[in-house]
């Protein structure tokens, strides 16, 4: 009888075949596939990342809402006793405005207007609520401060509402600090709050119906 042989064509495809499932010619296991390497993202520069100002920028103030004309009022201890100062929005022409060196003079708060600052002064002995006219916004005569509130014990923090016709203020004299507001005459004293704990850092709703 005759042996059978295999054509070498038949041995050709076989190996084609082999490969072609990824097998190992030899073992007959499945040859591992080759992982293909990330790709990198070049990382920027720090350089890069800052930006660069071509043009270089100068504070230019504006004239401040409700400041009388853009002036700044503050307290300030310069003159050894606590005053009220107004100061250009461009740090120039520094000025004591009340003037007061038996007494301190705070918190001041323009009105919306601008004609006017309420403060807290204790010129009378205790701690009162005043608004002294200041026409123009640059000066300012402190004979002219009128006294709106009337108690042995301390009312500061005035706060305008946004039509001007009302201040409210945090008052000591029920123990604690309790909000209370008045008309820009001093008339209508009216208590907001009233309970154990201290009332404060006031803030008038844009409308003027609420205080937060």
């Amino acid at each position: 009888m005759c042996k059978p042989t295999v054509k070498p064509f038949v041995l050709v495809a076989l190996v084609i075949l082999v490969c072609a499932c990824g097998l190992d010619a030899q073992t007959g296991t499945r040859a591992p596939r080759a992982t293909p390497a990330p790709s990198q993202t070049p990382i920027p520069s720090m350089a890069a990342l800052i930006p660069t100002e071509t043009t270089p920028r100068t504070f230019s103030p504006a004239p401040l809402s409700g400041s009388g004309g853009g002036i700044i009022a503050f307290t300030s201890e310069r003159d050894g006793y606590e005053d009220i100062h107004a100061i250009n929005a461009d740090g120039s022409g520094v000025r004591n405005i009340t003037n007061q060196p038996t007494s301190d003079d705070t918190d001041p708060q323009w009105s919306p207007d601008g004609s006017l600052i309420a403060f807290a002064s204790t010129r009378s002995g205790g701690g009162d609520i005043y608004v002294m006219a200041v026409p123009d916004g640059t000066d300012a005569d402190d004979n002219n401060a009128r006294r709106l509130t009337y108690h042995s014990r301390v009312d500061t923090d005035p706060t305008w509402s946004p039509d001007g016709s009302w201040i409210a203020f945090v008052s000591l004299r029920d123990g604690n600090a309790e909000i209370y507001v008045v008309d820009a005459d001093g008339n209508n004293l009216q208590r907001l709050t009233k309970n154990n704990y201290n009332d404060f850092e006031i803030d008038w709703s844009p409308d003027g119906t609420y205080i937060a």
